[in-house]
């Protein structure tokens, strides 16, 4: 009896042709996204964050390094216990963001409506005496 009944392809139970390819297109396209997130920083920028037109600390900025200087990241802004600025830390490095009032500019420049302020590098002291390195005993907080 059993060898008598035709077996058909594909099953009843199986799911549509159509069906699978769709199911098929949507795993491959989430499982795409999540790779373009991790591999491409400006993707995952473009994709799961907005722009904004103010600095403030807990937002995160697209930081771009030369060519052929590094990748690329998404650094979070946090505020200065020493300056009382935003920064923020790309590649080992800190960066401060200065308002637009207190970029020093060219007298004949002005603070242009829409023009945020700058971000620069912060820099260390590296042209003192060894000596004063070696007696240095860091940053001193209120109470010392």
């Amino acid at each position: 009896d059993s060898d008598d009944e035709a077996v058909l392809i594909p099953s009843w139970w199986a799911p549509n042709a159509w069906a699978g390819a769709a199911m098929f297109l949507i795993i491959t396209s989430h499982v795409l996204f999540h790779l373009m997130c991790h591999w491409k920083v400006w993707f995952r920028a473009l994709t799961t964050f907005k722009t904004t037109d103010e600095m403030r600390e807990g937002v995160f900025v697209q930081a771009v390094p030369p060519t052929h200087r590094g990748r690329s990241a998404l650094c979070k802004v946090g505020h200065s216990a020493y300056s009382g600025r935003l920064t923020f830390e790309f590649q080992r490095q800190l960066y401060e963001f200065f308002d637009c009032e207190e970029v020093e500019k060219n007298p004949d420049e002005d603070c242009v409506p829409g023009d945020y302020g700058e971000v620069r590098l912060i820099k260390c002291p590296v042209s003192l005496n060894v000596h004063e390195y070696l007696s240095s005993r860091g940053m001193k907080n209120e109470e010392q």
